[in-house]
């Protein structure tokens, strides 16, 4: 059996979390440097970028809408959404983090439409039924997952979408790069199993659907031969017991 989850628990796990981002921003992220998004690039734009163009589909016009991100970093992903027309709510537990979304806002003339604060995701201070959509990105396996999930749909609007991007735990390649630079990777966090994906649906009611992504088209590579992998990728993901391999779930559900 693959394991390589670091045994941290609670407030420890989460102040080593905290610190981790914190010192990770401060150095990627200094004073000096610019935060300004080209114009034109929205939500859209990014996840096509990525190869996740389901993910524009299923979440649709943001325009008007209510979206949390959760675990929001930087807030990058905040302004993309912005962009679209969206009011964006950023919550993460870096303080640093949180610092630099708010430049990210500023220098993109969008602070009147992100709101953003230092949150557990397992205890956000949001009103019930307030959002239209939630988003995460590689920030569930960080979590209390079932504390996690069910703050998210206490929060989410009847009929509100999720949207989550994360690791799976059985992509060999991806399981000894981990194994041999476990330095890379923040305290307490783990790739999501199989079991934490029957978590969410049953938190859902079983209205979500799971797309598989990075199988072979895993790291860098010349861009028309990741295009080629990223085709055969979806070809290998859809075959029934190959999802399981591949490095990233997109996660889509309805409540």
């Amino acid at each position: 059996m693959m394991s390589y989850t670091v045994s941290l628990k609670g407030e420890k796990a989460e102040d080593l979390e905290g610190k981790h981002w914190d010192e990770v921003v401060a150095k990627r992220y200094p004073p000096s440097r610019s935060l300004i998004i080209a114009p034109g690039r929205d939500y859209c734009y990014y996840f096509n970028r990525k190869g996740m163009g389901e993910v524009c589909e299923f979440i649709g016009d943001v325009k008007g809408k209510k979206i949390l991100e959760i675990g929001c970093g930087v807030g990058n992903v905040c302004v993309y959404f912005a962009r679209g027309g969206a009011e964006v709510w950023g919550c993460d537990i870096s303080e640093g983090s949180i610092q630099v979304a708010r430049r990210f806002a500023e220098d993109n003339q969008l602070e009147d439409r992100i709101h953003l604060g230092v949150m557990k995701i397992e205890s956000l201070s949001y009103k019930n039924d307030f959002f239209n959509m939630v988003f995460g990105q590689s920030i569930l396996h960080h979590t209390d997952l079932p504390r996690a999930i069910k703050e998210i749909h206490r929060v989410l609007k009847e009929g509100g979408r999720a949207v989550f991007i994360e690791p799976l735990a059985y992509h060999p390649l991806v399981w000894a790069y981990r194994k041999v630079r476990p330095q890379r990777y923040s305290p307490g966090e783990k790739p999501l199993r199989i079991s934490d994906l029957k978590i969410i649906r049953q938190s859902f009611d079983n209205n979500v659907k799971v797309k598989g992504h990075r199988l072979l088209a895993l790291y860098s590579h010349p861009a028309i031969v990741y295009r080629y992998l990223r085709i055969i990728d979806d070809l290998l993901c859809s075959i029934p017991g190959m999802k399981r391999l591949c490095a990233t779930v997109v996660i889509m559900a309805n409540k």
